[in-house]
């Protein structure tokens, strides 16, 4: 196995989704890019619920989107490298031509380093600091679901889209380790996730505007969100 594949499969404990290999590239990008491609094209990070699991983010970009978006960039803010990452709120990572990666940011045009090779960088995005650990409260004996994040029956769209992004939206289309986030939030926000893809809550002439910037519901579009997250509901 490629050493890059098993590495990105150890920092993400499994939780990846391998693609059928890229056959053919006309492209100058680089080799150790290519070696991945060529046994997986493109890597999905993946979120298992108790019935399914379920594609979340790119991990690591297809040939297509990598030429696509390296060449949009290129055009639009002049980068030098290859686009083949994102990091879920609208910058990019870009490794160069000596192997180093950078983090670019759209809004201000900047680049901030990241990592001196690509072992480096799943080490630092694959890797979760246990002190970080979130929404552990959910799995206290005596936690009681806040009533802001409960749902009447006769709720619409509106009202489920605010509750889904009040209770943690962005952090759970940003989960790679579910270890480290409270199993009944993880659980709870699933479950949502579930309704309303489902269709289960409805469009009525009730407004709501997502709580993130463009930037961001581009990111996350991208990494395959479906669109009813990211679309503010105007009538």
């Amino acid at each position: 196995m490629n050493k890059y594949i098993g590495l990105i499969k150890e920092m993400y404990n499994n939780r990846v989704l391998l693609h059928n290999p890229l056959q053919i590239a006309d492209s100058n990008m680089p080799t150790e890019i290519l070696e991945i491609l060529s046994i997986s094209n493109g890597i999905e990070e993946v979120i298992t619920f108790k019935d399914r699991k379920e594609a979340i983010g790119w991990i690591l970009y297809s040939y297509e989107m990598i030429k696509s978006d390296t060449e949009f960039y290129k055009a639009e803010y002049g980068i030098d490298g290859f686009v083949f990452s994102d990091d879920g709120a609208g910058n990019v990572y870009v490794i160069k031509e000596d192997g180093a990666i950078y983090l670019f940011n759209a809004i201000d045009g900047k680049e901030e380093y990241y990592a001196e090779t690509l072992s480096d960088f799943w080490h630092i995005k694959g890797g979760v600091n246990r002190d970080g650990a979130k929404y552990l409260e959910w799995d206290e004996e005596h936690f009681v679901i806040p009533e802001e994040y409960k749902l009447e029956e006769n709720a619409d769209l509106a009202d489920a889209l605010n509750v889904f992004w009040s209770a943690g939206g962005f952090d759970f289309f940003n989960v790679i380790d579910p270890e480290y986030y409270g199993s009944n939030w993880l659980e709870y926000m699933g479950m949502l996730y579930v309704k309303i893809t489902s269709g289960q809550y409805k469009i009525s002439d009730k407004q709501y505007s997502v709580p993130l910037t463009d930037e961001q519901k581009a990111g996350f579009t991208k990494r395959g969100v479906p669109e009813l997250f990211v679309t503010d509901l105007v009538m």
